[in-house]
Protein backbone atom coordinates (compact mmCIF):
# COMPACT_ATOMS: atom_id res chain seq x y z
CA UNK A 1 0.00 0.00 0.00
CA UNK A 2 1.29 2.85 -0.79
CA UNK A 3 -0.86 5.62 1.49
CA UNK A 4 -3.82 5.46 3.53
CA UNK A 5 -6.65 3.72 2.17
CA UNK A 6 -9.16 5.61 -0.35
CA UNK A 7 -11.80 3.41 1.26
CA UNK A 8 -12.90 3.17 4.82
CA UNK A 9 -15.17 0.42 4.74
CA UNK A 10 -16.59 -1.82 1.70
CA UNK A 11 -19.39 -3.97 1.19
CA UNK A 12 -18.94 -6.73 -1.47
CA UNK A 13 -22.02 -8.50 -2.57
CA UNK A 14 -21.28 -11.95 -4.18
CA UNK A 15 -17.42 -11.81 -2.26
CA UNK A 16 -17.46 -15.70 -2.29
CA UNK A 17 -16.35 -16.36 -5.32
CA UNK A 18 -14.43 -15.44 -8.38
CA UNK A 19 -14.46 -11.43 -9.65
CA UNK A 20 -16.19 -11.05 -5.59
CA UNK A 21 -13.74 -12.21 -4.13
CA UNK A 22 -10.73 -10.61 -6.57
CA UNK A 23 -12.28 -7.56 -5.40
CA UNK A 24 -12.09 -7.98 -2.13
CA UNK A 25 -8.71 -9.19 -1.44
CA UNK A 26 -7.38 -5.63 -3.82
CA UNK A 27 -9.83 -3.51 -1.49
CA UNK A 28 -8.33 -5.57 1.42
CA UNK A 29 -4.72 -4.82 0.35
CA UNK A 30 -5.46 -1.53 0.11
CA UNK A 31 -6.30 -1.05 3.63
CA UNK A 32 -9.77 -0.98 3.15
CA UNK A 33 -12.18 -2.98 5.87
CA UNK A 34 -14.48 -5.26 3.83
CA UNK A 35 -18.07 -6.48 4.50
CA UNK A 36 -18.49 -9.96 2.73
CA UNK A 37 -21.94 -10.82 1.69
CA UNK A 38 -22.82 -14.14 0.12
CA UNK A 39 -24.84 -17.72 1.21
CA UNK A 40 -21.98 -19.67 1.32
CA UNK A 41 -20.38 -19.36 4.98
CA UNK A 42 -17.64 -21.47 4.78
CA UNK A 43 -16.12 -19.54 2.05
CA UNK A 44 -16.41 -16.04 3.81
CA UNK A 45 -15.12 -17.54 6.54
CA UNK A 46 -11.72 -19.16 4.63
CA UNK A 47 -11.86 -15.95 2.94
CA UNK A 48 -12.40 -13.55 6.15
CA UNK A 49 -9.80 -15.70 7.98
CA UNK A 50 -7.30 -15.16 5.04
CA UNK A 51 -7.82 -11.40 4.65
CA UNK A 52 -7.76 -10.52 8.41
CA UNK A 53 -4.05 -12.47 8.67
CA UNK A 54 -2.67 -11.34 5.59
CA UNK A 55 -3.60 -7.39 5.69
CA UNK A 56 -4.85 -6.81 8.92
CA UNK A 57 -8.00 -5.29 8.28
CA UNK A 58 -11.09 -5.73 10.11
CA UNK A 59 -13.60 -8.54 8.22
CA UNK A 60 -17.38 -8.83 8.58
CA UNK A 61 -19.21 -11.68 7.26
CA UNK A 62 -22.70 -11.13 5.89
CA UNK A 63 -24.44 -14.46 4.80
CA UNK A 64 -27.43 -13.85 3.18
CA UNK A 65 -29.18 -15.45 -0.15
CA UNK A 66 -29.86 -13.00 -2.16
CA UNK A 67 -32.10 -14.67 -4.25
CA UNK A 68 -34.55 -14.68 -1.22
CA UNK A 69 -37.10 -11.62 -2.01
CA UNK A 70 -36.05 -10.71 1.67
CA UNK A 71 -32.28 -11.02 2.10
CA UNK A 72 -31.27 -7.87 0.33
CA UNK A 73 -32.60 -6.27 3.85
CA UNK A 74 -30.14 -7.29 6.17
CA UNK A 75 -27.64 -5.74 3.44
CA UNK A 76 -29.48 -2.86 3.10
CA UNK A 77 -29.44 -2.51 6.59
CA UNK A 78 -25.56 -3.00 7.01
CA UNK A 79 -25.04 -0.57 3.64
CA UNK A 80 -26.93 2.12 5.50
CA UNK A 81 -25.66 1.24 9.28
CA UNK A 82 -24.45 4.77 10.50
CA UNK A 83 -22.61 3.25 13.68
CA UNK A 84 -20.00 1.86 11.11
CA UNK A 85 -20.49 2.82 7.19
CA UNK A 86 -19.75 2.10 4.04
CA UNK A 87 -17.63 4.00 2.15
CA UNK A 88 -18.14 2.26 -0.90
CA UNK A 89 -20.77 -1.06 -2.59
CA UNK A 90 -19.56 -2.64 -4.24
CA UNK A 91 -22.73 -4.97 -6.20
CA UNK A 92 -21.37 -8.00 -7.56
CA UNK A 93 -23.08 -11.23 -6.77
CA UNK A 94 -25.24 -12.35 -10.18
CA UNK A 95 -25.96 -16.63 -11.20
CA UNK A 96 -26.95 -17.59 -14.74
CA UNK A 97 -29.76 -20.01 -15.83
CA UNK A 98 -29.51 -21.97 -19.39
CA UNK A 99 -31.33 -23.74 -21.10
CA UNK A 100 -34.47 -23.19 -23.12
CA UNK A 101 -36.27 -20.69 -21.77
CA UNK A 102 -39.85 -21.98 -21.61
CA UNK A 103 -38.70 -25.22 -20.29
CA UNK A 104 -36.95 -23.53 -17.41
CA UNK A 105 -38.71 -23.54 -13.87
CA UNK A 106 -40.01 -20.30 -13.66
CA UNK A 107 -38.84 -20.32 -10.01
CA UNK A 108 -35.31 -20.43 -10.87
CA UNK A 109 -35.87 -17.48 -13.61
CA UNK A 110 -37.45 -15.61 -11.28
CA UNK A 111 -34.22 -16.14 -8.40
CA UNK A 112 -32.28 -15.13 -11.07
CA UNK A 113 -34.07 -11.96 -11.69
CA UNK A 114 -34.06 -11.38 -7.50
CA UNK A 115 -30.28 -11.41 -7.46
CA UNK A 116 -28.98 -9.91 -10.77
CA UNK A 117 -31.38 -7.30 -11.00
CA UNK A 118 -33.88 -6.13 -7.97
CA UNK A 119 -30.98 -7.03 -4.97
CA UNK A 120 -28.40 -4.01 -6.72
CA UNK A 121 -31.21 -1.77 -7.01
CA UNK A 122 -32.46 -2.27 -3.30
CA UNK A 123 -28.90 -2.11 -2.09
CA UNK A 124 -27.96 0.61 -3.75
CA UNK A 125 -30.65 2.72 -3.01
CA UNK A 126 -30.11 2.16 0.39
CA UNK A 127 -26.04 3.07 0.11
CA UNK A 128 -26.99 6.02 -1.71
CA UNK A 129 -29.44 6.63 1.08
CA UNK A 130 -26.72 6.49 3.16
CA UNK A 131 -23.94 7.94 1.27
CA UNK A 132 -25.46 10.75 -0.11
CA UNK A 133 -26.10 13.26 3.12
CA UNK A 134 -22.71 12.07 4.24
CA UNK A 135 -20.87 14.09 0.87
CA UNK A 136 -18.95 10.73 0.28
CA UNK A 137 -18.90 7.27 -1.06
CA UNK A 138 -18.90 5.43 -3.93
CA UNK A 139 -21.12 2.75 -5.83
CA UNK A 140 -19.62 -0.11 -8.12
CA UNK A 141 -22.11 -2.41 -10.54
CA UNK A 142 -20.41 -5.31 -11.50
CA UNK A 143 -22.41 -6.06 -15.04
CA UNK A 144 -22.05 -8.55 -17.62
CA UNK A 145 -21.30 -8.22 -21.48
CA UNK A 146 -23.93 -10.52 -21.75
CA UNK A 147 -26.51 -8.39 -22.77
CA UNK A 148 -24.73 -7.06 -25.85
CA UNK A 149 -24.07 -9.98 -27.67
CA UNK A 150 -26.47 -13.25 -28.91
CA UNK A 151 -26.92 -15.53 -25.65
CA UNK A 152 -28.48 -18.66 -26.50
CA UNK A 153 -30.37 -20.57 -23.83
CA UNK A 154 -29.15 -17.83 -21.54
CA UNK A 155 -32.51 -15.42 -22.05
CA UNK A 156 -32.89 -14.44 -18.15
CA UNK A 157 -29.10 -13.85 -17.80
CA UNK A 158 -29.00 -11.66 -20.99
Amino acid sequence: MSGPPRWHRALVTGASSGIGTAIARRLAADGTHVVLVARDLPRLDRLAIELRQRHGVEVEVLVTDLADDAAPAAACRRVAAEAAPDDVLVANACFGTGGVFHELPLEGEEAEIRVNLLAPVRVTHAALGAMVPRGAGGVVLVSSLAGLVPAPRSATYA
